[in-house]
Formats: C-alpha cells, sequence, structure tokens
C-alpha cells in the first residue's frame, strides 16, 4: 500500500441502492483476481466509503477526505480501509450479528485506462436497514427472457413446457424496453433463452440491446446447428459472453433416438462448432447424461473429438433431472443409475487433471439427501434457491413466473410485463404473497400445516418449488421440500 497511489473501487464489481441496504455484485466475467458471479448485502456506510475511491484521488487524498466527512481524527479511516486494498481473501465484517462479506480484491492499483465512475454518497442513503431479508427490495438481480418455446430438436430429456401455445408474442420493441429498464435498474444481466434463441427472428437485435444497455446475456444456450451467418451476427454485434452447445454424444443413434432428429443433424451440429471454434468465440458445450449415452466409450469418444477444438472454455456434464413436462412415460427409465455416474464421475476426475479446457460436473447432485434436514428450509445445506430472491423468468407472451421450470403453471405466475414494468411485477400483491404470505394459506392435507415451523420455512423462500411439484404433483405446491426430515415419501422419486 502506497499512500501517493490511487487506488479504486474494482471495475468489476458494482453497487446498487436496494432501499434497505446496498448489493454489491460482480457479473460472471472477472479477471482470475476478482470474485466471479458474486453479490452480498453491505452496509451503505461501507458502500459510502468505498464510493471515494470512484474518482481520480490519492489514497492519502481519500484518508483525509474520509475523515472530514464522517468526523474522524487525523488518519481515523486508515484503520477501516487498509483491510479493503488488494485484499487476496475473503473479507468478513459484522453489523449488530449479521456477517457481511466482500469479495476479493475490493480496491486496486488503478491504471492508464481505469474509469472513474463518479459514485455520489447520496446515491448510497438507505433508511430502515436490513442486512437479513434474501429477498432483493427493489427488483430482480436478474431476468431471463425466453424468446420462444419453439426449438429444432424434440428432447426426449426436455424439461421445457411446449405444449403451451402462446398468443400474442411480446413485440421487439416492447423487449428492448424491458432491456433497458433492467439497465436502469443496475441489474446483473438479462439472459436469453428458447426453446431455441437463434429462431426469433430479432434475435441478434435483442441480444444487442442487452450488450448497449450493461446487461450483457451471461450466455446464449443453443442445440441449433451454427452457421457462417449466425457466427458472423454474434461477431458484429460484439457479444463478449459464452455460447453454449448441446451435445450428448458423437454416436448417431444416440443423438437420434434422445432428440428425435434426423440423421443429418449430428454432421450439421458437428460442422457449426467447428466453425464456432475457428470464429475466436468462447463457447462451450453440455452434455446431458442419459440412460442411452451414460456409458465411458461413447463419453471419450466425444471428449476425444472435443480435444482438437482450439477454443472451447468448458465441458460441462450434468444427468438428466425430472420434468415437470415429460415425453416420455417412465421418465425414471432415462435416469442413470447412481453407481454408473460415480463410476463416470471417477473417471473425469483422471480426465480432467491433464484437460486443456474445464471439466464440470456436480458429484453432489447423486448423493443428494432427502428427508434428512432439520429446521426447515432455512436450514437447508444446498445453494440458495434464487425464485423469488434474485431473479425472474419472463415468458414468451410477457407473463412471469418465479423459476424458469415452472412456466405457464398459474399458481406461480406474478405479472405480465407486456403491460407492467419489472419493478412493478417484482413488488406485485402476487409475488408479494409467495414470498411472505402463503405459508398462511398451507392445506390441511399438506405436512406442513400441521409444522411449527411454517411460517419461517415459507418466508425462508429457499424451498424448491419445482422439486416439490415433481415429487409430490403439479397441484401441491404446499407440500414439503423432499429434503425435509418431515417431508412425505415422494410420489415420483426425483434422485438417482
Amino acid at each position: 500500500m502506497e499512500r501517493n497511489e490511487i487506488y479504486i473501487l474494482n471495475p468489476h464489481y458494482h453497487l446498487r441502492n436496494d432501499t434497505r441496504r446496498i448489493v454489491m455484485f460482480s457479473k460472471n466475467r472477472t479477471d482470475a483476481n476478482s470474485s466471479s458471479n458474486w453479490y452480498s448485502f453491505i452496509h451503505p456506510l461501507q458502500a459510502l466509503m468505498l464510493s471515494f475511491f470512484t474518482f481520480e484521488r490519492s489514497l492519502e487524498e481519500n484518508i483525509k477526505l474520509l475523515n472530514n466527512y464522517f468526523h474522524c481524527q487525523h488518519n481515523e479511516m486508515e484503520h477501516y480501509i487498509i483491510p479493503f486494498i488488494e485484499n487476496k481473501e475473503l473479507l468478513s465484517t459484522r453489523w449488530h450479528g449479521q456477517e457481511i462479506v466482500f469479495p476479493r480484491n475490493v480496491l486496486i492499483r488503478a491504471s492508464k485506462e481505469s474509469i472513474y465512475l463518479n459514485l455520489q454518497p447520496e446515491d448510497l442513503v438507505c433508511d430502515n436497514l436490513d442486512l437479513s431479508e434474501r429477498r432483493l427490495y427493489e427488483a430482480p438481480l436478474s431476468i431471463t427472457l425466453m424468446l420462444t418455446n419453439r426449438c429444432v430438436t424434440d428432447c426426449c430429456y426436455c424439461y421445457a413446457d411446449r405444449r403451451s401455445n402462446i398468443g400474442t408474442k411480446l413485440s421487439t420493441k416492447r423487449i428492448c424496453e424491458l432491456i433497458e429498464e433492467a439497465g436502469k435498474l443496475k441489474m446483473k444481466c438479462v439472459n436469453m433463452i428458447g426453446g431455441e434463441v437463434f429462431l426469433h427472428p430479432d434475435w441478434a437485435q435483442i441480444l444487442k440491446k442487452t450488450i448497449d444497455c450493461h446487461v450483457e446475456a451471461e450466455y446464449v444456450s443453443t442445440k441449433m446447428p451454427l452457421t457462417k451467418d449466425i457466427i458472423e451476427k454474434l461477431q458484429q454485434i460484439g457479444y463478449k459472453g459464452i455460447i453454449q452447445i448441446s451435445l450428448d454424444a458423437l454416436d448417431t443413434k444416440v443423438i437420434e433416438s434422445t432428440l428425435n432428429v434426423s440423421e443429418e443433424y449430428l454432421e450439421a451440429v458437428k460442422r457449426g462448432l467447428i466453425l464456432l471454434d475457428e470464429s475466436g468465440l468462447k463457447y462451450q458445450i453440455a452434455t446431458v447424461l442419459t440412460t442411452y449415452n451414460a456409458n465411458i466409450d461413447i463419453l471419450m469418444e466425444l471428449y476425444n473429438f472435443l480435444t482438437r477444438l482450439k477454443n472451447i472454455v468448458t465441458w460441462s456434464i450434468v444427468p438428466v433431472h425430472d420434468s415437470l413436462y415429460p415425453k416420455v412415460e417412465n421418465f425414471q427409465s432415462l435416469k442413470p443409475d447412481s453407481e454408473i455416474l460415480r463410476t463416470l464421475y471417477a473417471y473425469f476426475d483422471d480426465i480432467s487433471k491433464q484437460s486443456d479446457f474445464n471439466i464440470i460436473y456436480d458429484k453432489k447432485v447423486v448423493d443428494k439427501k432427502y428427508y434428512l434436514e432439520k429446521g426447515g428450509a432455512k436450514n437447508f445445506k444446498d445453494s440458495k434457491c434464487p425464485a423469488l430472491n434474485t431473479n425472474l423468468f419472463i415468458l414468451p407472451d410477457g407473463k412471469v413466473t418465479i423459476c424458469e421450470q415452472l412456466y405457464w403453471h398459474p399458481f406461480f405466475i406474478i405479472g405480465d410485463v407486456s403491460r407492467d414494468k419489472i419493478s412493478s411485477v417484482w413488488k406485485s400483491e402476487r409475488a408479494t404473497y409467495l414470498a411472505k404470505n402463503i405459508w398462511n394459506d398451507i392445506r390441511p392435507v399438506s405436512t406442513c400445516s400441521r409444522c411449527e415451523l411454517r411460517k419461517e420455512c415459507f418466508e425462508s423462500n429457499n424451498r424448491c418449488w419445482a422439486d416439490i411439484l415433481k415429487a409430490y404433483g403439479r397441484e401441491n405446491y404446499d407440500f414439503p421440500d423432499p429434503r425435509c426430515d418431515y417431508a412425505d415419501e415422494m410420489k415420483n422419486y426425483i434422485g438417482y
């Protein structure tokens, strides 16, 4: 630390006023020294302190200004600032017993290319402080736009609702207005999915809008064989995110059986992938494991093909999970046995050590425990559910639901952005009811109705609605999460 140096708030980190606290977040593309896909709630005074480091001033100047602003004695503020300067590890502080965690390298040395945001202290003032409520007050941190539910494949394991007929679709003009609103709300990103994104006639215009409004889609997932035209459009609009190509095998019989495509499809996907590799755009491969391809020989054939590509970033491998809209009568027949998955993961452990690209697979999925978690959803050890807390899902007709797996399920529709703002839907009566008041209306048929933890459990917004419906039926939204130790035996076992 040098007092004459200029230190600035790491440009990968953003501050957003959420009325009763400040949200500090980063996007998924950061440098190796910053925390990727980060968000946490921080005290407004901490945010205010950091705002002083968004101007072209030396550390010495900022210390003096902070001492004056907070009416501190000579250099007293230095004690609070030093831990944030080029911190190599996560930084933790406490306020009224509440832990506040900061990412790595909060304040870094400025460079000649640094941009100074000039954040004003008055923009970071909050009332009635609350650092514990998981649900954002003003608006979601990100939204997902489902541009269409049309696709180029007919996957047997698809979890999407492709049966619902869409009446009036959101116009491109309205979609762009929503993206502009997301930018003004300082969202992290606006993601785009399908069906098939590239089947929307204005996909390039919409994706470009997310870039212009600084809410660039983090990834675009596709099963469509890429063409020179699609790749050139991606380059022309300046897309820097990840393109995710779904590819489950190089075995024609596997592809035809699982995706219900013609025999020409696989070769077209491979040609498109080679074009993409030559373009220099970043991309990853996503493979879904089913009983058709959960085989070492089949997967190694795919791996050997991927090793010949130059610009692949990641190979993501996930086992198929249950669908609320199954295309096959016995969905369980598509799910690999847990022992087979463990054998494959052990094999991936070995090859990932020598691979030039990342191989991502979650071994915890296989060993996920049910009927064992105590103390209600607030204490579940798995990752926290973003539904109703940080994310919204916008359907092609403008209807808004809380989770991408729930689609047009009427119970979870909380608004319509064809006529309302994103922020209005987020704070709508229906959204508030699902987030805070549904525990009052649990039906007697549900075990939760007799549980003394039901208020705290439901208000934690950490029950997986999709898993509950998959396990107990589409009408049983108020049943326990199958992880809970009070949960009934699942009618449809969702594990492996």
